[in-house]
This record gives structure tokens, C-alpha cells and sequence, in this order.
């Protein structure tokens, strides 16, 4: 089971268990990017779980849709209510799609440059 006790300053600390190889990964890595295992793991975890306001805006759009969609007297039909919602979550998609092409990009930049320094 996953202990978890919260900071002063917000973090979460967890025991975890884990297999030993996957933990002398962690530590190899953490060795070669000049860091803690901790701050590698926090690293790792960050890019697999982002934090994307987009994607939270993107749920809160669907929940309306739904919501709407359950509230319309015929189905299917097309109210104003659920044309607007069906238009946000568009803006959204587009700018989440832009926020993650932007993400990569600045990523892979990144790593030329760190690769060029060597």
C-alpha cells in the first residue's frame, strides 16, 4: 500500500515499492542527468501525468454537452445550448493540440541544445 503524508510546502511524500531493476534504471538515469532519484522520478512522472488547464476546460465542455444533450426534448436536436458547448470544446482541441505540438518542439529544441553543448 502507498503511504502518502503532505509538506508544509505541498509536496507528497510516498513510499513506494518497486522492482530493483527498475530502480537501478531510475538511479542511472537520475546519475547521468545530475540528480536525485526523487527529482528524476518527479521528472518522469511529470511528463507522463502533465498538468494541461486545456484539458481540464476540454472535460468541463463535455460535461455541459452532456448535460445539455440530456436536457433537449428530441434527441439529437441541435439547441443553441449544445451548438456553443460543441464550439468550445473545438477551441479547445485546437489550442490543446497547438499546446502540445508547442510542448514537443520546445522539448526537442532542448535537447539539441544540450546536445550541441556537449
Amino acid at each position: 500500500m502507498v503511504q502518502a503524508r503532505i509538506g508544509a510546502d505541498g509536496t507528497v511524500g510516498m513510499m513506494v515499492r518497486m522492482p530493483e531493476k527498475l530502480r537501478n534504471r531510475i538511479k542511472a538515469a537520475a546519475d547521468a542527468n545530475g540528480r536525485s532519484q526523487n527529482s528524476e522520478i518527479v521528472e518522469a512522472l511529470s511528463e507522463k501525468y502533465p498538468e494541461n488547464d486545456a484539458i481540464l476546460r476540454l472535460k468541463m465542455h463535455l460535461e455541459a454537452l452532456t448535460a445539455a444533450v440530456a436536457q433537449s426534448p428530441i434527441d439529437y436536436e441541435m439547441t443553441p445550448e449544445i451548438a456553443a458547448a460543441v464550439r468550445r470544446i473545438r477551441e479547445d482541441i485546437r489550442r490543446l493540440t497547438s499546446e502540445i505540438i508547442e510542448a514537443q518542439a520546445a522539448q526537442t529544441l532542448a535537447k539539441m541544445n544540450l546536445r550541441t553543448d556537449d
